[in-house]
């Protein structure tokens, strides 16, 4: 499974049991059933986006960016509410998000404790993008009236499930034995 900013493919829906995605436009955890079974580069690409978990130094761009973040199940589940809800849904917007906010340094702390972090958190080493977007958050409320949807998965539950899959993948086939705190 690829992680997409915008979409997802019918493999996450397949997966989703499987599969954590929270999704920002700065930090992204990509975990799926799939990642590191193709090939010992896909592995690789995705062990990049763990650096705490290996320790290193972990460098990063602005930390002030609030974003909204949805657990790909929830994100799954949206999609599928408005097949499921197709009159109520056909024509219409609606904001699929926990409609919480939070800084990208925030989040980042939060990894941090998550994982027992000790190493520096390196702030403003990767350059701002033209068209970053400094305040992305929604307001679910319309999905909840209309189609009956909310977010089920909370921020640390997604990141506890990301983490947990992430170290396993990590410690290869011994497979890691530490749980995450929250």
């Amino acid at each position: 499974m690829t992680s997409h900013s915008v979409g997802h493919s019918a493999e996450a829906a397949e997966s989703r049991d499987e599969a954590v995605l929270l999704q920002s436009v700065t930090l992204t955890f990509r975990t799926g059933e799939d990642v590191g079974s193709r090939d010992a580069e896909s592995l690789q690409n995705g062990a990049e986006r763990v650096a705490m978990l290996r320790g290193d130094v972990v460098k990063l761009g602005d930390p002030t960016p609030e974003r909204d973040l949805l657990c790909i199940d929830d994100h799954v589940d949206a999609y599928l509410t408005c097949f499921a809800k197709a009159e109520a849904s056909i024509g219409e917007a609606f904001n699929f998000c926990a409609g919480e906010r939070l800084t990208v340094r925030a989040l980042a702390e939060k990894v941090r404790d998550m994982t027992g972090f000790r190493n520096q958190i390196l702030w403003d080493t990767i350059p701002r993008r033209p068209l970053d977007i400094q305040v992305l958050y929604g307001d679910p409320t319309k999905a909840k009236s209309v189609l009956g949807w909310e977010a089920k998965v909370n921020l640390n539950e997604g990141l506890r499930r990301t983490i947990d899959f992430w170290r396993k993948k990590l410690a290869g086939p011994e497979r890691a034995t530490r749980t995450t705190t929250t």
